[in-house]
């Protein structure tokens, strides 16, 4: 069980093998929400609270994210990842 979100803050940029093991799951809307991020707004959001260390590797991540729904969609399906 987590605890606290210390993990979504940290400055490493690589991805739990357990996400990375199974399709994604997601909605449609937060697949869009993902793709909005950038890095204006969320210094302007977060900067008061993460350094622009930590602001870079959830972008990273992020970026690697998007790359995995797209690799899933296409072995997959949009029937698989998407849970709408």
């Amino acid at each position: 069980h987590l605890i606290d979100h210390s993990r979504g803050f940290r400055t490493a940029t690589d991805l739990p093998e357990s996400f990375l093991a199974q399709p994604a799951r997601l909605s449609k809307s937060t697949l869009k929400n993902l793709e909005k991020l950038e890095k204006g707004s969320m210094e302007i959001l977060l900067g008061e609270f993460l350094g622009d260390g930590q602001i870079d590797a959830m972008l990273a991540r992020r970026d690697q994210i998007l790359e995995k729904i797209q690799a899933d969609r296409e072995l997959y399906g949009d029937d698989t990842v998407f849970q709408d």
